[in-house]
Formats: structure tokens, C-alpha cells, sequence
């Protein structure tokens, strides 16, 4: 909790205990301050659609399973840069979620986001270094799962 929140909760409870009532502006930069604390719509749309690709593939037993998973990832990290909302991102992401703050890769924030610290660092290190490799060899009509097969897996994505 903030300390301009819990200062403005500290008002309102010595106001109520001499029976006054606080009011509506007080009450309404509370209100701004708890929406402050809490992740946008969006980025919780995101990681929840993120979430369910993520267990789908990992309950597979294919050898690319996650390469869907991984293409998603990279559209999304897109869209966000494309809107130029990248750095909201990373500091709704910093935020809301255990994410190192001195991480400047997008992609491995993310992925600790969305698969939680229980990924190992060096598949998540593989990983985004496989997203960055498509994100500079990228075309037009590759989406991000396409470019990972086409540049032959996400091993040999990573070495590239």
C-alpha cells in the first residue's frame, strides 16, 4: 500500500471516530490512489490469455509444444511496441508481478510474468533470445510462431 493511501485511510478513520463523514473529494482521491495499485484491464487480459496458451503447452508431450506459446508472446510484445506502450509494460509488469526492475528485455519480463520464477533462467534465457532472433529477422507475413519454425526451432533460433 502506498503511503499517500494509507495517510489518506489514517483522515478518514480519525474523522469517522468523531462521527463525521468524510468527504466526497477525499473519498474519491482514494479511490485514484487504490486504481494506482492495481494492474490495467488490458495487461490483465494479456497475461491471463498468455497464462492459458502457457499450461495448454505444457501439458503437451510434442517437442514443440511451446512455440505457439512463444509466437503469442512475441505478438503481444508487438502490439504493446507498436502502440508504444512498451515501457507500461515493463512498469505495469515491475509493479504488479515479481520481475527484476533492472530487466530491459521485454521478453524475459514477460515470461517471468507469465510462467512465474519457476522457469528455469536458462530456458527463459534461451527463450527470449530466440524472440529477440525474430524480432530482427522478422518479415511481414511471419507471425511470431512461422519465424520460429522457419529459422528452425527454438534452439537453433537462440544460437542464430
Amino acid at each position: 500500500m502506498s503511503q499517500e493511501l494509507e495517510r489518506l485511510l489514517k483522515i478518514v478513520e480519525g474523522r469517522r471516530c468523531w462521527g463525521d463523514e468524510p468527504s466526497p473529494e477525499l473519498i474519491e482521491r482514494i479511490e485514484e490512489e487504490r486504481r494506482k495499485l492495481r494492474p490495467s484491464q488490458e495487461l490483465q487480459d494479456t497475461l491471463t490469455a498468455l497464462r492459458q496458451l502457457w499450461f495448454s503447452s505444457a501439458g503437451s508431450t510434442k517437442r514443440d509444444r511451446h512455440i505457439p506459446f512463444l509466437g503469442e508472446l512475441y505478438r503481444e510484445v508487438q502490439n504493446y511496441r507498436y502502440l508504444k506502450t512498451l515501457d507500461d509494460l515493463k512498469a505495469g509488469l515491475t509493479k504488479f508481478y515479481d520481475v527484476d526492475p533492472f530487466n530491459r528485455d521485454a521478453y524475459s519480463m514477460l515470461l517471468v510474468a507469465v510462467c512465474g520464477p519457476n522457469l528455469s533462467r536458462k530456458v527463459r534465457s534461451t527463450w527470449a533470445a530466440c524472440l529477440r532472433t525474430v524480432e530482427r529477422n522478422k518479415t511481414p507475413k511471419d507471425l511470431g510462431a512461422a519465424q520460429i519454425l522457419r529459422l528452425g526451432g527454438i534452439n537453433r533460433c537462440a544460437q542464430r
